[in-house]
């Protein structure tokens, strides 16, 4: 995921990442979902598109990621998150980004919802890949 914020003109979101209370979060994202609580998120694709080429199909989530302007980028870059965090429970990923020093632990303020910028979250990754 890092080496999509490593080319700035490709982003994953259009809006910031903010530290909320529980992690980083897109809010839109999170005010979407949000009703659904520490409830699985149950979201039924409403059609299937068969690409006869590859013989497989993709969902419409799957499609607007594919097709948007990076969107191969991005598509590597949440398999690779996925695969990596599937099998991790909430509170394990709330304890990673809540790491001291982390970027989230950087500008979290209680009721602030401050932005994490792209460069906090490059710096904290170099230095830990170093």
């Amino acid at each position: 995921m890092l080496d999509i914020l490593k080319r700035p003109e490709k982003k994953l979101f259009k809006e910031p990442i903010v530290a909320y209370t529980y992690g980083p979060v897109v809010e839109s994202v999170f005010k979407e979902y949000r009703t659904h609580g520490r409830d699985n998120i149950q979201q039924v694709e409403d059609h299937v598109f068969e690409i006869l080429v590859e013989e497989m199909a993709v969902t419409p989530s799957f499609m607007r990621i594919a097709s948007s302007k990076h969107g191969l980028a991005a598509i590597d870059s949440i398999l690779v998150v996925l695969d990596k965090y599937i099998d991790y429970k909430p509170f394990e990923l709330v304890k990673l980004t809540h790491k001291s020093g982390g970027p989230w632990s950087q500008v979290y303020e209680e009721y602030m919802n401050n932005t994490i910028e792209d460069s906090v979250i490059e710096q904290y990754h170099d230095v830990i890949e170093d």
